[in-house]
């Protein structure tokens, strides 16, 4: 059987400020470090 596979790291950053969530300043960082590893695999129609 025969399978395809597909892998996908992604990264980046958002700013909660750039959506006006500006609140707690002291207590949450502004910057949002975002990280996704992704996998798909599709196996071979039958």
């Amino acid at each position: 059987m025969s399978w395809r596979r597909a892998a996908e790291p992604a990264t980046g950053e958002i700013r909660r400020s750039d959506f006006g969530l500006d609140f707690a300043p002291g207590l949450l960082g502004d910057v949002v470090k975002i990280q996704l590893d992704m996998q798909f695999v599709e196996p071979e129609a039958a």
